[in-house]
This record gives structure tokens, sequence and C-alpha cells, in this order.
């Protein structure tokens, strides 16, 4: 991921250093995209790892407004999502 999404990455793993702090949550569904696509996993193989379903996985990813099953991401999923792309 490059770009204006890949300086967001760099700042959230600067900021965090692998250490949780819910000031850094970013529920935003292209952040947690771009998450994914960095880890190089389908949204399947990322809910997977993470302990969720697919379809709440869908739910996260899916823009407000889009669809009536758009969920925000609580920071625990956004977290392991970060973990997965830091690999």
């Amino acid at each position: 991921v490059g770009g204006r999404w890949g300086d967001v990455l760099h700042d959230h793993r600067r900021r965090s250093r692998m250490n949780p702090d819910a000031t850094l949550h970013d529920p935003r569904p292209d952040y947690l995209r771009a998450l994914i696509e960095r880890a190089g996993l389908s949204q399947r193989g990322a809910a997977a790892r993470i302990g969720v379903s697919e379809r709440q996985m869908r739910y996260y990813l899916a823009e407000p407004g889009q669809t009536a099953r758009h969920a925000h991401a609580p920071y625990p999923v956004q977290y392991a999502l970060e973990a997965l792309a830091r690999r």
C-alpha cells in the first residue's frame, strides 16, 4: 500500500509500536481494507486470522450509507489487522 494510505499506515505503526492505544482508533472501512491489503490477505483470510466471522468483517468494511449493514470496527479488530499488516 503506497501513497496516502501507506503514510497513514506508517504513522499508525510509528505511534503505536505494537502497544495497544485506543486513542488511535480509526474504524474507517478504507483504512481497514488497506491493512488487509498490506497483510496480503483476502477479507475471508483476515476474518479467519483475527477470529471474526466473514459476515462481520463485511459489515466492518462496508461504507456507511452504502448498506444498512455497516458496523464500526472496534479498536481490537483494528489493532489485530495492524498487527497482520506489520508482518
